[in-house]
C-alpha cells in the first residue's frame, strides 16, 4: 500500500506536535515559564531572581557576618549566601582560597567536586574573581557560582542550586545567570 504525500505530511505533523507538547510540558514542570521574583537585599550588593520569594536569615560568624536566602521548590533548593569579613581581615582571591571554598561547599553537600572553572566578572573598580562549581552529591547535583571581592571590606558570595539526578532538570542557567553584582 502506497501512502500519498498529504497523508505522510499529516503523520509527520502529528508526530512533530507530540514532541513539541512533550518539550513544553517538561519545560513547564521545571518552572521555565514561571515569572520569577527579583530580590535585592539591603547592603548585599547583588540582585537575583528566584521562582518565588525566598526566606532570609543572618548570623554572626568568626570572620564577620553571614547572610542567606533560601527557597525550596519541590525537590529543588535555591540559595545564595553572602558574607562580609571584619574590616581587619585581609582576603586575597587566590587559587588556594577558591579550592578551600569549593571543598567547603562539597562538604556541605556531602559530595565531591565534579567540575569547576574560573569566572571573571567586570566591575567598575576592577575584576571580580569567581568559580563555577558542580558537585556530585550522590543522588543529586549542586551547581553554582562562588565570588570573592577583596575589599575592603572583603566579601564573598555563594550562589547554588541543588536538585535530584532523576526527574526534570530545573532552570539552573536561568537562576545562576540572574545573579548580578551591583554597586560595589
Amino acid at each position: 500500500m502506497r501512502l500519498n504525500p498529504f497523508s505522510m505530511f499529516k503523520r509527520f505533523l502529528v508526530l512533530f506536535l507530540l514532541v513539541l507538547a512533550a518539550v513544553a510540558f517538561t519545560l513547564h514542570k521545571s518552572g521555565y515559564f514561571r515569572s520569577w521574583v527579583e530580590v535585592r537585599p539591603a547592603d548585599a550588593h547583588f540582585a537575583a531572581r528566584f521562582p518565588s520569594q525566598p526566606e532570609q536569615s543572618s548570623k554572626k560568624v568568626e570572620s564577620g557576618s553571614w547572610n542567606s536566602l533560601k527557597l525550596h521548590d519541590g525537590p529543588v533548593e535555591y540559595g545564595i549566601g553572602w558574607g562580609v569579613f571584619a574590616p581587619e581581615k585581609k582576603v586575597v582571591a587566590s587559587p588556594p582560597v577558591f579550592k578551600n571554598m569549593e571543598a567547603a561547599v562539597a562538604g556541605e553537600c556531602g559530595g565531591t567536586v565534579a567540575a569547576e572553572r574560573a569566572l571573571h566578572r567586570p566591575l567598575r573598580s576592577g575584576m571580580l574573581e569567581g568559580r563555577y562549581l558542580k558537585v556530585d552529591a550522590g543522588k543529586g547535583w549542586a551547581e553554582g557560582y562562588l565570588f570573592l571581592f577583596e575589599g575592603p571590606p572583603a566579601r564573598v558570595w555563594q550562589v547554588m542550586v541543588s536538585y535530584p539526578k532523576d526527574g526534570p532538570q530545573p532552570p539552573v542557567d536561568k537562576y545562576l545567570n540572574s545573579f548580578q553584582l551591583v554597586d560595589l
